[in-house]
């Protein structure tokens, strides 16, 4: 990758932590914390897992789901992802899920961000910044398109 394109990548990512963190700051600084299903069945599970990694064991049980049930056999249930493996080694709180959440947003707007830029680099059409900032946007737009809460 070329220094010019090294900038802009890191500048959308920066300009995305900046916009994510402001539009989440109630999930980031704990004054509201994720509803429903995240704190019904996500946190719980992510306390048992932070419990048993600090424990020295494998977090392979759950038994809050039916009397007991193997984490595998739960659709979802992210025990070595390696977001969730860092933040069960800090040790998982109520306000993790939202910067869990917020980091997901990070990614998927650089995601989105690298797909749209690396598809128009060589449309002759369009400007420098016209690429960039249509990249911008379709990885903005994707972030903030609630697509995460579903």
């Amino acid at each position: 990758m070329n220094k010019k394109k090294s900038i802009k990548y890191i500048s959308a990512l920066l300009m995305y932590i900046i916009l994510i963190v402001l539009a989440n700051w109630s999930l980031l600084s704990g004054t509201n914390l994720m509803k429903w299903d995240i704190w019904d069945a996500q946190f719980p599970n992510q306390m048992i897992t932070t419990d048993a990694i600090r424990s020295g064991q494998f977090p392979i049980w759950n038994p809050l789901f039916n009397y007991g049930t193997p984490n595998y056999a739960q659709v979802g249930t992210p025990v070595w992802y390696i977001v969730t493996i860092i933040l069960d080694l800090i040790g998982y709180g109520p306000t993790f899920p939202g910067i869990e959440y917020s980091l997901h947003l990070v990614i998927a707007a650089m995601g989105m961000f690298s797909l749209t830029y690396d598809s128009i680099i060589n449309n002759k059409n369009l400007t420098q910044y016209t690429k960039y900032m249509v990249a911008f946007a379709s990885g903005a737009l994707y972030a903030f398109s609630g697509v995460f809460l579903s």
